[in-house]
């Protein structure tokens, strides 16, 4: 799988832009100092710590539009690819990276019904050494690929539209 499609930005997104915002950790202060500004008569000091924050808060931001504008098919995948959860025995030896896109392909298929069995299947097909099962595996890393690299095109050409639009309201402003 070495053309399996990777993006730092949305790996950091997934993994840390909710403690960059505020919703966990401790940058609770620099979304209030962004939101409301530094009160009258002093209040927080500003040190590298801080403009570290901002900066966080910012990158947060910007992937959060780029998040909330894709499709929701493709926040699916990419949440599946880039965030972590412990898997049953077998899963991650036989599907790596992609494991969670194909547990999230197949929970489309299932509806919802079958979410809470779709662990159980995987680790069942993963860990048999059968033909068909291999051939299933197979199958589907494929459509994990395919919808992996697919919500990445997605991801990068709204994100190039935002970028085009903010430029162009600077310009404008």
């Amino acid at each position: 799988m070495s053309g399996l499609a990777y993006n730092p930005e949305i790996e950091w997104f997934v993994r840390c832009g909710a403690y960059a915002q505020g919703e966990r950790g401790t940058s609770g202060t620099m979304i209030d100092l962004l939101r409301y500004g530094i009160p009258s008569g002093g209040g927080l000091p500003v040190d590298n710590h801080t403009d570290a924050q901002l900066d966080g808060v910012r990158r947060a931001r910007r992937c959060g539009s780029v998040y909330a504008a894709i499709s929701k098919r493709a926040r699916g995948v990419l949440a599946a690819r880039y965030g972590s959860r412990p898997w049953l025995p077998g899963i991650l030896g036989a599907l790596g990276e992609l494991a969670g896109v194909v547990a999230e392909l197949e929970s489309e298929r299932g509806g919802a019904s079958r979410r809470p069995l779709i662990e159980d299947d995987l680790s069942r097909v993963c860990q048999s050494l059968s033909r068909e099962a291999s051939v299933r595996r197979a199958k589907w890393l494929r459509e994990a690929e395919q919808a992996s690299a697919s919500a990445h095109g997605e991801w990068d050409d709204v994100r190039k539209l935002l970028a085009a639009k903010r430029a162009q309201d600077w310009v404008h402003a």
